[in-house]
């Protein structure tokens, strides 16, 4: 334990490019042993590992939205990996943070470069990337580089959606899942410890005690966003140079959400069968309760499979980049955010 603790405290990264934005003597930078990256080898279909007994129905997973295809991963798995890649004919990389719950996919290619990446540290109190090829420091929820030689560039980002595997099978049968062998970690003192706090970080908006953040994370804030108290679960919705934070208990308090972003309009709702905020673009103006079922008035149906089109078959709907995270991430991430409701 005392030796990670000290990997959390040393800073030991220095670079010759100083940004105003990013304060590199804030950021805690670990020992490059510390965490692994999941390295996929495959995919499996996500039906067939719960018909084998490998995944249960309640277990929680992020599904990376890539155009191609839907792949989901272990959510405790990624409490400790951080980073799932695959050198694929188009690569790609998810990115997870347990204390802030936040996360993206991104294609990780960029030029003639297809970058590697790791969990490097904290700042603001929430994981940094470093890319093997340059050693410079990645923001894992939009993919910007902001520190070293690579500063400025920007990996293409989609949604990394949390879900259950119930959940993630009744909206489509296609999904696949990304296994990791623990087996292999399972002596290493990081692992242990996620173990270890993992109950504690848990998504649940009606959990009494919230868990929160030591010392370690809050030395790399400079100044928090006090207008939530920094654990409040909700759905954080980016839509160009629009941002909207909806706390869980707000969502529920309206059932069902229909508002203006950025000249879009968007449904904010909760999910039925993970009870997780989602949120989608439409033309819809109101809705209706019919059950538990949400009725929209241009004929869009909501219900436990998802987003139904008139004709009641199941769309994958136009929606916005979004995370179903904790305050403090999506604030320090986008200061310019709104909460909702506006006052």
């Amino acid at each position: 334990m005392k030796r990670i603790i000290l990997c959390f405290a040393v800073l030991l990264y220095t670079a010759s490019v100083f940004s105003q934005d990013f304060d590199i003597k804030r950021a805690v930078l670990f020992d490059s042993t510390l965490l692994h990256p999941f390295k996929v080898q495959k995919t499996v279909s996500l039906s067939a590992a719960l018909t084998d007994g490998v995944v249960k129905e309640t277990d929680r997973v992020l599904i990376a939205d890539f155009s191609e295809k839907k792949i989901a991963f272990l959510y405790d798995q990624m409490a400790y990996h951080h980073v799932a890649f695959k050198d694929d004919a188009k690569a790609w990389m998810i990115s997870f943070c347990l204390a802030c719950n936040s996360g993206a996919g991104f294609y990780t290619k960029v030029g003639n470069t297809n970058y590697h990446f790791e969990g490097a540290g904290l700042y603001d109190g929430m994981i940094i990337l470093k890319d093997y090829e340059t050693g410079s420091l990645w923001n894992h929820i939009t993919g910007e580089c902001v520190y070293g030689k690579s500063k400025g560039k920007k990996l293409p980002a989609m949604n990394l959606l949390y879900s259950t595997v119930k959940d993630a099978l009744l909206k489509s049968a296609n999904v696949e899942v990304a296994i990791s062998d623990m087996s292999i970690y399972s002596k290493a003192p990081f692992y242990q410890l996620t173990v270890k706090t993992l109950p504690d970080y848990l998504p649940d908006p009606n959990k009494k005690n919230q868990a929160d953040l030591g010392k370690q994370f809050m030395r790399t804030i400079a100044r928090e966003d006090t207008r939530l108290p920094k654990m409040t679960l909700g759905l954080g919705v980016w839509s160009g140079n629009n941002y909207r934070f909806y706390p869980s208990k707000a969502i529920d308090s309206a059932n069902v959400i229909i508002e203006d972003l950025g000249g879009k309009r968007l449904v904010v709702y909760n999910n039925e069968a993970s009870s997780v905020p989602f949120a989608f673009f439409t033309d819809a103006k109101s809705f209706t309760m019919k059950g538990s079922e949400i009725h929209l008035d241009n004929g869009f149906v909501i219900t436990e499979k998802g987003v139904e089109n008139k004709k009641r078959k199941v769309i994958n709907p136009d929606k916005p980049l979004q995370m179903f995270s904790r305050w403090y991430g999506f604030a320090l991430t986008f200061p310019a955010t709104t909460i909702y409701p506006s006052n």
